[in-house]
């Protein structure tokens, strides 16, 4: 895999890649029970912590889902598809703080994705933390 997302290194298991295939077809709980499987088996299978908390999200487990996020980032050196994903759910749960901390993280990692910044951006202007705006957002004056 090439990319922004590149930092996934293939750890397929057949029980990843059978919770793969059950979430794609929408059947998150049983995805989850299949990534838990694969945890059991290897307690630091980033890709199954990761693919396990977008599972949870889809459910809106949202608590359950920063859980398997963390266990993401922490079992491969902090990615920041985890801190996205983990900023995201903060935002579903209305804790935009921990959000923008989250993108920010994200963006200390992967400094390049432009999307990283529209979100760390906006959950700054939630809590009204106006620093640094003017040096990124484009002028909204007259040129």
């Amino acid at each position: 895999m090439t990319g922004p997302w590149s930092w996934r290194r293939t750890m397929r298991t057949p029980s990843t890649t059978a919770g793969n295939a059950l979430k794609e077809l929408k059947q998150f709980d049983a995805a989850i029970a299949s990534y838990d499987r694969a945890i059991a088996l290897r307690p630091d299978h980033a890709d199954a912590f990761f693919n396990r908390g977008t599972a949870l999200a889809e459910l809106q487990r949202t608590d359950e889902a920063i859980a398997s996020y963390d266990r993401a980032y922490r079992a491969r050196s902090r990615p920041p598809r985890a801190y996205y994903d983990r900023g995201t759910a903060f935002v579903q749960l209305k804790r935009i703080a921990e959000a923008k901390a989250t993108y920010g993280r994200a963006l200390e990692l992967a400094p390049d994705i432009e999307y990283l910044q529209s979100l760390y951006f906006h959950a700054k202007m939630h809590v009204a933390d106006w620093t640094q705006f003017d040096q990124h957002a484009p002028s909204c004056g007259p040129a």
